[in-house]
């Protein structure tokens, strides 16, 4: 009877986690349908002369939601290579090319690129800061330079349609400028591969569930079972005659066995 119970509570406990899947998967649907869309439009590279400049060591994210002003002249552009749909697999690194053209009177100084995950509707609530990559790159007027920057999303994010905003940092005569180059959403997709963090959790639930469903046919067919094997066996009794019994009446008239043999002799008396 508890192992019973047990088998009920667990299923009850599964069924509320598909439920709650559920409805977590139908408000992430009704939040993206509600997502406004980018006016930002897209401008391709232009020819780069300078090397791209690698990201070197990483240093702790910090949150960059205030922005100085960026300087007259100074123009970023991006592009996500191999990625044109934007998708960000969670926990996996996504690059990112920015390009910096001074047009300016002056020397700028590129100091650090930075970024951070929000939410769609509202960029001031922050859901990640991505870690900043610092550079020491001196861009002169009338120069190109293009940097590379990294980012990642955290594993367990859910697949959604996330603001992202990213900005490179530069000194100018001992004052400190940026450009946002980009300020728009991204969306987050499932990481490829088949153990994902939702397919192993679906794959867990499906395996209890048929466990469950085991657990119930095996004790149906233990029921029947014992039904089957309960039935008492009904015996004739009185129909059949024990020889053991008759043992008395060997050799005489009333003997059974001369009446079944189906012989009558038959005596005719003398006149």
């Amino acid at each position: 009877m508890a192992s019973r119970k047990q088998w009920t509570f667990w299923a009850l406990l599964f069924a509320s986690l598909l439920l709650s899947s559920c409805v977590l998967r139908a408000a992430a649907a009704v939040d993206d349908d509600d997502v406004y869309e980018d006016d930002e439009e897209e401008v391709d590279l232009p020819p780069m002369e300078e090397e791209v400049t690698a990201p070197p060591e990483r240093v702790q994210p910090q949150t960059i939601t205030m922005y100085p002003e960026g300087l007259p002249g100074v123009e970023t552009v991006f592009v996500f290579p191999n990625n044109v749909q934007r998708q960000v697999p969670a926990g996996a690194p996504v690059d990112l090319l920015v390009g910096l053209a001074n047009n300016g009177d002056s020397s700028i100084t590129v100091k650090m690129i930075a970024g951070y995950l929000s939410y769609s509707r509202d960029y001031s609530q922050v859901i990640q800061n991505f870690t900043q990559f610092p550079f020491d790159t001196t861009v002169e007027p009338g120069e190109q330079h293009s940097f590379a920057y990294t980012f990642a999303t955290h594993k367990l994010l859910q697949p959604h349609e996330f603001g992202f905003t990213a900005a490179v940092y530069y000194e100018s005569d001992g004052a400190v400028h940026s450009n946002v180059f980009y300020n728009g959403t991204v969306e987050v997709v499932e990481p490829s591969g088949i153990l994902s963090g939702e397919n192993a959790f679906l794959a867990l639930l499906a395996l209890a569930l048929l466990s469950l469903l085991g657990y119930w046919a095996y004790s149906q067919v233990q029921k029947l079972t014992k039904k089957k094997g309960g039935r008492r066996k009904v015996v004739e009794t009185g129909t059949r005659s024990d020889a053991s019994d008759n043992e008395w009446l060997k050799g005489t008239s009333a003997d059974p066995r001369r009446r079944s043999s189906g012989t009558i002799k038959v005596t005719k008396k003398k006149e």
